[in-house]
Parts: C-alpha cells; structure tokens; sequence
C-alpha cells in the first residue's frame, strides 16, 4: 500500500473506525484504554485541515497528476522498474488468517 504523499497519508488520523465509537462492540479482553498517540494525531491532522480550509481557495495547493512531482506515480513507476517502493507509514495489510476446517 502506498501513501497519498512522501509524509504520509495527512488526514488518516481522522478515519472513524469502529474502536472510536463510544457504544462500540468490544471483545471482551477487559476495558480498553485511549491511546494517547492516536488522538494527538488526530487533533494534529484536524489542526492542518482548519488550516487549509481557511486559506482562499486560489493558494490551496491542489495535486498535479503526472507531474515529475506525483509521488504515487513515482512508486508505480519504481514497481513496475523493479526499484524499491516507500511502504504506507498509517495503512496496514492484514494477513490471511489460516482457517482450520
């Protein structure tokens, strides 16, 4: 999986998932603690999306596609090349369980 940029995926603090839920289903480990690195993320990327959504909308940066600069452009090319690719920093794949039948 390949981030949006070279710093990562900006705003993928701000994904809901189902554990940020407050009536969330639980697996029955015991109580679940907040996890105070994940929610200073989030208020770090919810700070830089105030951030540019005030700026006038002639200074938003918008992504050129196919430019030199196209960074998930550049890891397809360097896949397809054969080169070493940047993996995700904030997405993860998860394996295939075995299923014993």
């Amino acid at each position: 999986m390949v981030d949006e940029t070279e710093e990562g995926s900006p705003y993928a603090a701000l994904r809901m998932r189902e554990a940020d839920l407050e009536k969330h289903l639980s697996s029955g480990q015991g109580e679940e603690k907040k996890d105070a690195a994940r929610e200073k993320a989030r208020e770090d990327a919810l700070k830089r999306l105030e951030e540019e959504s005030r700026k006038p909308a002639a200074d938003r940066k918008v992504p050129e596609f196919g430019s030199d600069k196209d960074f998930q452009l550049i890891q397809a090319i360097n896949h397809l090349k054969g080169k070493p690719v940047l993996v995700s920093k904030t997405q993860v794949e998860r394996k295939e369980e075995v299923k014993d039948n």
